[in-house]
């Protein structure tokens, strides 16, 4: 099965569905942006507008081919991924950061259009 390729004008609607910020963390898109399938394309995930979300590129090449509710587990593991750098531990000490670990809803989650 071919995937069906996303017109130029769908892009755009997707970009300013959410505000033309990435519909995962909210950052606002940047003229390179990319497509992603919600529910992924190789778990027989439509390439159709209900299931394709304008996102950052660094939101899609975290989440890969991952079905959302992984994406949304290894989001809020990354707390416990950053403890593993020793940088995390002395900026912590120092009071440079916050920890502040919470349930993770994203963005098009959040205001649902």
């Amino acid at each position: 099965m071919s995937r069906k390729k996303i017109s130029k004008e769908l892009r755009q609607k997707l970009k300013e569905k959410y505000n033309c910020n990435c519909g995962y963390c909210e950052t606002p898109l940047k003229d390179r942006f990319h497509i992603d399938h919600i529910k992924p394309y190789h778990n027989d995930g439509e390439c159709e507008e209900n299931n394709l979300i304008a996102v950052c590129i660094s939101c899609n090449l975290q989440k890969g081919g991952m079905p959302l509710e992984d994406f949304r587990d290894f989001i809020e593991d990354k707390l416990n991924q950053l403890k593993l750098v020793a940088n995390y531990e002395i900026a912590k000490r120092y009071g440079l950061l916050e920890e502040k670990p919470k349930k993770i809803k994203f963005y098009f989650e959040r205001i649902k259009k």
